[in-house]
């Protein structure tokens, strides 16, 4: 397809690949730069069930980190929690294994079923995992001889109204600063060893900061009054997610630095199915 400079053009998946339930896309610029966003909406008829972005990731690799995950216990009288679905695919031409581990606040474990478990080359594959954790957020650690590529989509429940999230993969940690008004994410940070240094500026000019240790998952929430988060500095190995809750829905950001030349571009596209 062609792309004229400083343009965009919005492509509707399913017309590329019809009737696929499962899928990955990438994208190859033959000369230039581009940007791409995947944007999931999805619904029953005339019934709005929701949206969300699906963040991309660089390149396939042998180890990926999905750091934040949502996981909403159930309410008194309910047996079930929350129910997530973890896609994966290795896109190279050889069949290969995968163990998932789990990270949160109750531990870290390999569900049943998951431990050198095979896939297919070139295939979208889909598992269920439903983790007996008691954490809010939790993360994943996919380990694989081959390069892979994966993100949990999770369903969630805000004021009363059925929604869900895509969590993806996010590189290593890096000092970086974010804008933040008017939200107060929770932040997760996954590693075998965490200690994060964060700052806070506040809307009245104040400065606050906070030291986040831990061992494999460590999560700190944002001061409602901030403008803007800075990491400050981050041990080796540390990734970070954040996770947004509004009457509007639920939402997943990566933590990640934002002024690559390949993600200034901001997407355009209809979104009105989050506010029906």
């Amino acid at each position: 397809m062609n792309l004229k400079s400083k343009s965009y053009l919005q492509i509707s998946i399913d017309s590329l690949a019809p009737g696929d339930k499962s899928l990955a896309v990438q994208v190859i610029p033959r000369s230039g730069r581009v940007n791409a966003f995947m944007i999931d909406e999805q619904g029953a008829g005339l019934k709005a069930l929701g949206g969300d972005f699906v963040n991309s990731y660089p390149i396939a690799a042998k180890q990926l980190v999905i750091p934040a995950i949502p996981n909403q216990l159930p309410k008194k009288g309910e047996k079930a929690s929350s129910s997530h679905t973890v896609r994966i695919l290795t896109p190279g031409e050889v069949n290969t294994t995968f163990t998932l581990e789990v990270l949160s606040a109750d531990g870290s474990f390999i569900p049943v079923g998951l431990n050198a478990q095979s896939i297919d080359a070139g295939v979208v594959t889909e598992f269920s995992l439903e983790p007996k954790i008691t954490a809010s957020a939790f993360a994943v650690r996919i380990t694989s001889p081959e390069p892979i590529v994966a993100a949990v989509s999770s369903s969630v429940t805000i004021s009363g109204k059925k929604d869900f999230v895509w969590s993806t993969a996010t590189p290593p940690l890096t000092p970086m600063s974010l804008a933040v008004t008017g939200l107060s994410p929770l932040i997760a940070f996954a590693g075998d060893s965490i200690a994060v240094k964060v700052q806070s500026k506040l809307l009245n000019g104040k400065v606050v900061s906070a030291v986040v240790k831990g061992s494999d998952i460590a999560t700190w929430r944002v001061p409602a009054n901030a403008r803007s988060i800075t990491i400050v500095s981050s041990s080796n190995g540390v990734f970070a997610g954040a996770l947004i809750a509004s009457s509007n829905g639920y939402g997943f950001i990566p933590i990640q630095n934002g002024s690559a030349l390949t993600r200034v571009e901001v997407p355009n596209s209809n979104i009105r199915v989050l506010n029906p």
